[in-house]
């Protein structure tokens, strides 16, 4: 006889909730979703997050196969009417400093994607593609940038494809509220909700709120917020300082993304990301800082990477902010089954700690945590 599927509790309501409700839904699993606040609060880091298709800051592994497992549905998503303004592809620039050795090494490993169209060239080859917007690139030679990453990945519209994941969730049957206003302040408390509920499993998708959750403590001492700060422009009337083109072609926006002195680094790159509706300029990644708020003078550094990168600021200015903390783990993300409840009524899993690559690796983390649910053999 063919065990009964699980009936699943997911707490957890942002990029990884969502879609790991919706892969246990596809599985054939009853869902239930619950969460204190809805997935378009300021609250959570999904929501503020660029949406750039691109494995970011999450030492793991699993992560080049989780992303490519993540770019070929969203790459799915993109060529039908329902994805809308989801998901978009758009040239990317990663700029790379002649006084390093970023130019030599071996790319890593996802770019060799033939979609990605990755290539590595000098900036004066740059200046030669008429379907780009980026500023003049004698600004970025005299910084002494000399050659870039030229790439086309995916970038997700993070508010819209929050609504269009919670939406296909509720249309599924599951049973979703998250709007609780409760937070879950244990594993225990997660475990005899489950029961409340009459779910046989719980995986536990609170992103950074875990290093908040008794039970995961232990596990998670180094579970830290590295705190991202970026401004938001509106895509359509944002007045760009673009180079001139006379080809008569019509150019694509162009993300721009620096983590090399002197316009960046490790925990102030500086990057220009269209997406949806917004142009976002950012940013930060800064673990252990906890000010929600941006600071005077980061407000400066954005509004100058605003310009560098192409931006008119004094034609335009932001129309909003947002402060957010990518939920870094210096183990790498948790996705696994939690051994204290192997042999309990309510098997227990984890699946956080995706860091800056969360909407990169979503769908992969989903369909690795429903495998190891489902699996036929001990929890």
């Amino acid at each position: 006889m063919i065990p009964a599927l699980p009936k699943v509790l997911i707490v957890g309501a942002g990029a990884v909730g969502l879609r790991t409700a919706q892969e246990a839904l596809r599985r054939g699993c009853r869902v239930v979703v619950r969460a204190p606040f809805p997935p378009l609060d300021p609250r959570t880091c999904s929501v503020g997050a660029g949406g750039l298709w691109m494995p970011f800051r999450c030492d793991d592994v699993r992560v080049d196969r989780w992303a490519l497992e993540t770019f070929q549905e969203l790459y799915e998503l993109q060529q039908t009417p329902a994805s809308d303004d989801l998901v978009e592809t758009l040239p990317a620039l990663y700029l790379l400093h002649e006084s390093t050795s970023t130019v030599q090494d071996e790319p890593p490993t996802w770019t060799r994607d033939p979609r990605l169209l990755f290539q590595i060239l000098a900036l004066s080859e740059i200046a030669k593609q008429a379907d780009i917007v980026i500023p003049p690139v004698e600004e970025f030679q005299s910084a002494g940038y000399s050659h870039a990453w030229l790439f086309y990945p995916l970038i997700v519209n993070a508010p819209r494809m929050l609504e269009y994941l919670l939406q296909q969730v509720q249309q599924s049957a599951a049973d979703v509220d998250v709007e609780t206003g409760e937070y879950m302040e244990s594993i225990e408390h997660m475990v005899d909700t489950a029961k409340i509920l009459g779910c046989t499993a719980v995986i536990n998708c609170t992103g950074l709120g875990a290093a908040q959750i008794a039970g995961c403590q232990s596990s998670d001492d180094d579970l830290t917020g590295a705190r991202g700060i970026l401004l938001q422009y509106d895509r359509t009337s944002c007045v760009r300082r673009s180079q001139v083109d006379r080809s008569g072609k019509q150019r694509k926006d162009t993300l721009i993304m620096i983590d090399e002195g002197p316009w960046g680094s490790d925990t102030m790159p500086s990057y220009l990301i269209p997406r949806g509706d917004q142009i976002v300029v950012g940013g930060s990644y800064l673990p252990g800082d906890t000010e929600s708020s941006i600071r005077l003078e980061e407000r400066k550094r954005l509004l100058s990477n605003a310009h560098r990168l192409g931006i008119d600021v004094n034609q335009c200015a932001p129309h909003g902010e947002w402060t957010g903390f990518r939920p870094k783990r210096s183990a790498g993300v948790r996705c696994e089954a939690d051994p204290t409840y192997a042999d309990g009524p309510v098997k227990v899993l984890h699946n956080y700690g995706h860091g800056g690559s969360g909407w990169t690796i979503n769908v992969g983390a989903a369909k690795e945590c429903l495998d190891i649910l489902l699996r036929n053999k001990p929890l």
